[in-house]
C-alpha cells in the first residue's frame, strides 16, 4: 500500500524555523477569559461520513468508545444507558491510515490494532497517537476478542499480540495460515492450507486440533457468527465449535464481525460555508445558519467553540426570509436576512444585529441587493454599549432605485463593461459596486453608499473592518484590467482607494540563503480569487497572495500597505491565516507531509505536528483555509484549535519493509540456426479467429513426445497441428536411439467441413487440443430447431501426454439451443479431455465421455452452486477420470482467502451427488491441471512473503491424494543445467515453473537467463539470395521442470523475445531448439472481377508464424547487453500465461 509519510514534526516557536531538540507534547491550555486562542494548538477531526463500526470498548464513565473501518476513532455519549454505543459522537483529530480493528484499556491509556498488524498507543480515548509499532509482516488476516488478537501474513505464518508486541504462535510448520477468527471470550480458530483447523484457548499463543474436526469440507473460512460463536464455512458444510468440538451447524447467514453501534457525529466548521458567508469565525466561535427544526423556526444558528460539540439557537422573526447570511465579532451577530423586494427588479435586505451572541436580534438597517451570492457581511463592534458597524457588499441605499446611476462614457483604455457590469440594467435597479457601511453610534445609525470608481460592478467580496470599525476594506475585480485588487475606506465607507501590493525587498527571510524556510521574493503580488481578507485584533492585515513563485501570506498596516510576506521553503504550499498569523501545509519532494506556523506575518516559521487527519486534508488536495483569532479551519472536517505550538507528540509509523527481489541472471545461452534447414510457415488462423496461429504458451512446451506445438485453422475450416518432437535421453545424458530429428511436422486434427451449416469449437486443453463440429438444423424461419437433437457430431481430440489422437462421429444425447451458438462458432458449456478420451456437455445437467474407441458413457454432471453449501459459483468445471469413470471435477476460488478443489460423484438417476472437496492454497494461489505419467492432478502455486511454493496432489482411483508433492522449481536447479532424461519425464510430475504468475507479478528470476539467437551463417552474408537474419535478444519465460526439489531437472525452456514477435523453445537437451517468429505474408488479391459496387479487394499483409530448428551452448563468457540485462524483472510481451 503506497502511502504518504507523515513527518516528525517539532513544537518550537523559535525564529528561522530551526528544529527543537524537545519533542515531547505540551498539554494543552485552554483559552481563559478573553484570552484570544488556546495554546498550544491542537488538531480536531469532524467528519460527515462513518465507517462501520469494527469493534467497541464501554468506558468506565458510561462513554462507549467505538472503533470504525475508516480508521477513526468515536467516543459516543449514549442516549440511554442500556445502549451505550448509541448517540452524540465526536470523532478522534488523530485518527489511522488504516481500518482499525481492535482497542484494549492498558495501564497507561489505549491500544488499538489496525488493519496489516499496525499497533497504536494513546493517553486518552480519542487522543493523540504517542506510539505506534507494526507487526513483523504485513498480516493478511486479523482478529480480535476479549483479550486475543492474532493474524496471518502473506506467507501463511501466525502472530499473537502480548505484552505490547507481535510473536510468533505455534503453528504447524507444514501448513500455510489463511483465516483466523476470535470469539468475545478470547477463543480462536484458525484454518490452514491443506485443510487444517485449529483451535486456542491462550490467546493465540498454540493452536491445537479440537476434539472433533470438522473434516474435509473444503473449508474456506472461519468466523465470529451472529451468535458469536465461532464457525467454520466450506463447500461441504458448515461446523460451530461447541466447547472444544465442531458439530454441523445451518449455513450461517452472516457474521457477527462488525461491532453494533449507532453514531450521530457531531457537526463541525465548514470553511465552504465560511466562504459562502453561510457561516462566520470569530476569535473562539464558529457561528452557521441552519434550518431550523420543530419550534425553533424557518432558521437556527448553530453556534460551537472550536473544537467542541455546538450548541442550536433558535433565530426568531425571520420567517419572511428566504435566506441568511452571517458575520461575528466576538458577541456581536450581524445577519442578512434577504426576501423579494417592493420592486421584482431587486432583493430586500433587512440588516438585523445581536449583541448577545446570537440569541436576539434588532433591525438596523433596511437596504437592496441584487443577486444572493453577491451579499457578504464584516461586523465589528466599538465598545460595550451597542455601537457597531456592518459593511455590506452587494448591497444598495433602498432609494437606490429612485436615484439611477447616470451612464458615463467609456474611458479609451477603458475595458468592456462585462459580467455583472450589464448594459442592460433597468434604470435605478440596485448596482452595487462598493460597500455599504451601516454605523450605529450612540444608538443612531448612518447609512453610506460607497463610491469606488474602479470597481467593476458586482465584483467586490470579502468585506472587513478594523477592530473599531472606522476602516473599510474589501477586495474587488477593478474595471481597468478585471484583476482582483484590494480597496480602503479612511472615510466611514464614502470612498473607496485602491491599493497595489508590492512586497517589501528584504521582508521576511534573508534572500541569500534560499535553502531556509521563509525566502524572500519581491515584485508584485496578485490577489487569487480563493483569498479572503483577515484583519486580526490589532489591525494588522493578513491576505493570500500570488508571487512569481506561489502563494505567499503577505501582511498589510491599516493603510492596506504591505509590512511583510513570507511562506516555508516547501512546495505545494497550502497557506491560511489570520493577520499576522499564519498556518503551511505542504509534501516535501520527499512526499513527507509537513506544517508550520507564523506568528509575525510569514517573516519565521516554526514546524508543527501533524497527524492523519491533516494528511487525509491534504491527499483531498483542498486548499481552502479560514483563521480566526482562536484557530483555523480547513476544509470541512479539520480544526486546528489555537495558536502556538501544538499538543500532539510527533510521531513516525514505520513504512513496511519489502525486501528487493534479485533481479540477476543465470549464465546466457548463444543460440544458432541450423544450416541447410528451411523455415516452416504457418498460416491459416488461430482458435480465437486471429491471423496466423497463436505462439506455443510455456505451459504447452514439453508435453509427453511432443516438444512444442500450434494450432491453426485454415479457410477452408480444416483444422492442422503443427508439433515438434522431443528427444529421446537415457539415464547416462545420451540420446536415446540413433538419429532425433528436429523436424516439425503437420497433422490434421479435423477435416474441412462437407457440408455448409455448420458450427465448430475449436480449443486449446491442458493436455494438447480438442476439436468438434456440428451441423446445426433450423427451422423454416431460420432459427435454431431446438426439437432436434445433437447428432452428426464430428469429434476429434489431441492428448499429448498420452500420446493418443482420434476421431469420431458421435451423437449427443440433447436438444439443439441457441445458447450453444454465436454466429458459425459452437458454444458447449464443456468440452474437455479426459485421460483418453473427451468429454462433452452440450447444454444441460448431463455430460457425456467418449473414449478413443466407440464407446460412449452418459452421467449426471453438477450445478455447481447446487452442490456447495456455500451457495456460489466454481471459477472453472472439468471433468476427471476415477476409478475408469467420468467425474465433474471444480477449480474453486474463494479469494482472499483459499483456492479449493472438488469433485462431484453421481449417485445415478438424477439422486444428487457426494461431494468431496479439499483447501488447496491461499486466495491469492495459482491452480491448474498437472501430469505426472498417465495420472493427473492439481497442482497450486503460492507466492507469499518468502520463496514460492508448489506442491501437486494427484488424483487416484478413491479421489484426491491427502498428501501434496513438492515440486521441483527452477530456483531449486539454480545455475545448474540438468536435462530430464525419458525415464524421469515419464515417472515424475510435470511442474511449470515461470517467472511471472498470470496477474504478471514477478515470482523470481533464479534460473532466468538471456539467450540470442543467430544465423547459420557466419561474417557477410548467407547463400546466394538468402538475407542474414538479424540477432535476436530473448529472455527465458520459465522452464517445464520434473524430478524433486532435491533433484530437479529442465524437460524444456521457453523463451520471448526482448522486442516481441519472437520465441523460442529448447526442449530435452541443448541442441534441440527452435526458433518460432512472427511474419507477414501478402494474402492474394481476390480472385471476384471488380465492379462499381464492389471493387475488387486488393492484397494485404497477413500474419503467420515461422519456425526454423536451432542449437544452443551456455556461453558464461558472453556480454549480455546493458538494455537487456536491465530487463531481468520485467515480463516480455510474448509471455502469455
Amino acid at each position: 500500500m503506497n502511502r504518504f509519510r507523515i513527518a516528525l514534526a517539532v513544537l518550537s516557536l523559535g525564529c528561522g524555523g530551526a528544529p527543537s531538540n524537545d519533542a515531547s507534547p505540551t498539554a494543552p491550555r485552554p483559552a481563559e477569559g478573553n484570552a484570544p486562542f488556546e495554546s498550544p494548538a491542537r488538531w480536531a477531526s469532524f467528519p460527515d461520513a462513518v465507517g462501520a463500526p469494527t469493534s467497541t470498548l464501554v468506558l468506565g464513565d458510561g462513554r462507549c468508545l467505538v472503533l470504525t473501518d475508516d480508521g477513526q476513532r468515536w467516543l459516543v455519549t449514549p442516549k440511554d444507558k442500556a445502549k451505550p454505543c448509541a448517540g452524540r459522537a465526536t470523532a478522534s483529530g488523530s485518527p489511522s491510515l488504516e481500518s482499525l480493528l481492535f482497542v484494549e484499556k492498558v495501564p497507561n491509556g489505549y491500544r488499538f490494532v489496525g488493519e496489516g498488524g499496525v499497533v497504536y498507543e494513546s493517553r486518552d480515548p480519542i487522543g493523540p497517537f504517542e506510539r505506534a509499532a507494526r507487526a513483523p509482516s504485513y498480516l493478511l488476516r486479523l482478529a480480535a476478542g476479549g483479550s486475543t488478537v492474532v493474524g496471518v501474513d502473506r506467507a501463511g505464518k501466525t502472530f499473537h499480540f502480548e505484552d505490547g508486541t507481535w510473536k510468533p504462535s505455534q503453528a504447524p510448520a507444514r501448513v500455510q495460515g489463511l483465516d483466523v477468527a476470535v470469539d468475545p471470550s478470547g477463543k480462536a480458530a484458525w484454518l490452514g492450507a491443506p485443510e487444517t483447523v485449529l483451535i486456542s484457548s491462550d490467546g493465540g499463543r498454540t493452536f491445537v486440533p479440537p476434539a472433533s474436526p470438522p473434516g474435509a469440507i473444503g473449508a474456506w473460512e472461519v468466523m465470529r457468527r451472529e451468535d458469536g460463536k465461532l464457525g467454520v464455512l466450506g463447500l461441504g458444510g458448515a461446523f460451530v465449535l461447541e466447547g472444544d468440538k465442531f458439530v454441523s451447524a445451518p449455513v450461517p447467514r452472516g457474521t457477527n464481525e462488525n461491532a453494533s453501534a449507532e453514531i450521530d457525529p457531531v457537526r463541525g466548521p465548514k470553511e465552504s460555508l465560511v466562504r459562502s458567508g453561510v457561516a462566520a469565525l470569530s476569535g473562539k466561535t464558529y457561528y452557521e445558519i441552519i434550518d431550523g427544526e420543530g419550534d425553533q423556526g424557518r432558521f437556527a444558528l448553530l453556534r460551537a467553540e472550536l473544537g467542541t460539540a455546538p450548541e442550536t439557537i433558535p433565530i426568531a422573526g425571520h420567517e419572511s426570509c428566504d435566506a441568511l447570511k452571517i458575520a461575528a465579532d466576538g458577541n456581536v451577530v450581524a445577519l442578512a436576512c434577504m426576501s423579494p423586494g417592493g420592486s421584482q427588479r431587486d432583493l430586500s435586505l433587512g440588516l438585523d444585529v445581536s449583541i448577545d451572541r446570537g440569541k436576539s436580534y434588532s433591525r438596523i438597517a433596511e437596504l437592496s441587493a441584487q443577486t444572493f451570492g453577491d451579499v457578504h457581511l464584516a461586523v465589528a463592534k466599538s465598545g460595550d454599549k451597542g455601537d457597531l458597524s456592518v459593511l455590506v457588499t452587494g448591497a444598495c441605499r433602498p432609494d437606490a432605485e429612485k436615484k439611477p446611476e447616470p451612464q458615463k462614457p467609456a474611458k479609451k483604455d477603458e475595458r468592456p463593461k462585462a459580467g455583472r457590469d450589464r448594459a442592460d440594467r433597468t434604470p435605478g435597479a440596485c448596482s452595487p459596486k462598493a460597500p455599504v457601511m451601516v454605523r450605529r453610534e450612540s444608538g443612531k445609525v448612518e447609512i453610506a453608499e460607497g463610491a469606488a470608481a474602479q470597481v467593476e460592478q458586482g465584483s467586490a467580496r470579502s468585506p472587513a473592518l478594523s477592530p473599531d470599525g472606522r476602516v473599510a476594506y474589501v477586495l474587488a475585480r477593478t474595471r481597468r484590467d478585471g484583476r482582483r485588487s484590494l480597496f480602503v475606506s479612511r472615510d466611514g465607507g464614502r470612498t473607496y482607494a485602491q491599493r497595489k501590493l508590492e512586497m517589501i525587498h528584504g521582508s521576511g527571510w534573508d534572500d541569500a540563503d534560499d535553502s531556509e524556510a521563509g525566502a524572500v521574493e519581491s515584485g508584485m503580488l496578485s490577489i487569487p480569487e480563493r483569498a479572503e481578507l483577515t484583519v486580526d485584533e490589532s489591525g494588522i492585515l493578513g491576505l493570500l497572495c500570488d508571487s512569481a513563485n506561489g502563494p505567499i501570506w503577505a501582511t498589510l498596516d491599516s493603510d492596506g500597505r504591505v509590512q511583510s510576506s513570507g511562506r516555508p521553503a516547501e512546495g505545494s504550499l497550502q497557506l491560511g491565516g489570520f493577520g499576522s498569523r499564519v498556518l503551511a501545509i505542504g509534501f516535501g519532494a520527499d512526499d513527507t507531509l509537513r506544517a508550520w506556523e507564523s506568528l509575525d506575518g510569514g517573516s519565521s516559521f516554526a514546524e508543527i505536528a501533524v497527524t492523519q487527519a491533516v494528511l487525509r486534508f491534504a491527499n483531498r488536495g483542498e486548499s481552502s483555509v479560514a483563521c480566526s483569532a482562536g484557530g483555523c479551519v480547513l476544509g470541512d472536517e479539520l480544526v486546528r484549535v489555537g495558536w502556538e505550538g501544538q499538543a500532539e507528540a510527533p510521531f513516525e509509523v514505520t513504512e513496511e519493509s519489502f525486501s528487493s527481489p534479485d533481479v540477476s541472471l543465470s549464465a546466457p545461452l548463444t543460440c544458432r540456426l541450423t544450416p541447410k534447414t528451411d523455415w516452416t510457415r504457418m498460416g491459416g488462423r488461430s482458435e480465437d479467429g486471429s491471423a496466423g496461429p497463436r505462439m506455443p504458451r510455456l505451459r504447452d512446451v514439453a508435453r509427453g513426445k511432443t516438444a512444442w506445438s500450434a494450432l491453426s485453422i485454415d479457410a477452408s475450416g480444416k483444422v492442422d497441428v503443427f508439433s515438434a518432437p522431443m528427444p529421446e535421453r537415457g539415464t547416462d545424458g545420451g540420446r536415446g536411439g540413433s538419429a532425433q530429428s528436429s523436424a516439425i511436422t503437420t497433422k490434421p486434427l479435423l477435416g474441412a467441413p462437407q457440408g455448409k451449416g455448420t458450427a465448430m469449437f475449436v480449443g486449446p486443453q491442458a493436455e494438447g487440443y480438442v476439436a468438434m463440429r456440428a451441423p446445426v438444423p433450423k427451422t423454416k424461419g431460420g432459427t435454431v430447431d431446438t426439437t432436434a437433437p445433437i447428432d452428426r457430431v464430428d469429434l476429434a481430440w489431441h492428448n499429448q501426454f498420452l500420446g493418443v489422437t482420434a476421431r469420431r462421429t458421435v451423437r449427443l444425447d440433447e436438444n439443439w439451443s441457441p445458447a450453444m451458438l454465436n454466429g458459425e462458432a459452437l458454444r458447449p458449456v464443456l468440452v474437455s479431455i479426459t485421460g483418453s478420451g473427451v468429454t462433452v456437455r452440450a447444454n444441460g445437467k448431463r455430460a457425456t465421455y467418449f473414449d478413443a474407441q466407440s464407446a460412449a458413457t452418459s452421467f449426471d454432471y453438477p450445478v455447481w452452486p447446487e452442490v456447495f453449501a456455500d451457495r456460489r459459483d466454481a471459477t472453472r468445471g472439468d471433468v476427471a477420470m476415477l476409478g475408469g469413470s467420468p467425474v465433474g471435477v471444480a477449480f474453486v476460488d474463494r479469494a482472499p482467502l483459499a483456492q479449493l478443489f472438488a469433485l462431484a460423484r453421481p449417485r445415478g438417476q438424477g439422486r444428487g451427488f457426494d461431494l468431496e472437496a479439499r483447501t488447496i492454497a491461499p486466495g491469492y494461489a495459482d491452480l491448474e491441471w498437472i501430469y505426472s505419467g498417465d495420472r493427473s492432478g492439481v497442482a497450486a502455486l503460492s507466492i507469499g512473503a518468502g520463496p514460492e511454493r508448489a506442491e501437486a496432489w494427484m488424483i487416484s482411483d478413491r479421489g484426491l491424494d491427502t498428501e501434496p508433492i513438492p515440486l521441483a522449481r527452477l530456483g531449486h536447479a539454480a545455475d545448474r543445467v540438468t536435462f530430464c532424461t525419458t525415464e524421469k519425464r515419464r515417472t515424475t510430475p510435470r511442474s511449470v515453473s515461470a517467472h511471472f504468475t498470470r496477474a504478471a507479478a514477478l515470482i523470481g528470476t533464479a534460473g532466468r537467463r538471456a539467450v540470442l539467437i543467430t544465423d547459420a551463417t557466419s561474417g557477410g552474408g548467407g547463400s546466394l539470395g538468402a538475407p542474414v537474419m538479424e540477432p535476436i535478444w530473448l529472455l527465458t519465460d520459465g522452464a517445464v521442470m520434473h524430478g524433486s526439489p532435491a533433484d530437479p531437472c529442465i524437460a524444456a525452456w521457453r523463451a520471448s523475445g526482448v522486442r516481441g514477435g519472437a520465441v523460442a523453445v529448447i526442449a530435452g537437451d541443448l541442441e534441440h531448439a527452435w526458433l518460432i517468429k512472427e511474419a507477414f505474408d501478402t494474402e492474394p488479391a481476390s480472385t471476384k472481377p471488380s465492379t462499381k459496387r464492389e471493387p475488387a479487394r486488393p492484397p494485404r499483409p497477413t500474419r503467420v508464424l515461422l519456425a526454423r530448428p536451432m542449437s544452443c551452448k551456455v556461453d558464461a563468457s558472453m556480454a549480455v547487453p546493458h538494455e537487456v540485462a536491465t530487463r531481468a524483472g520485467s515480463r516480455m510481451p510474448d509471455d502469455s500465461p
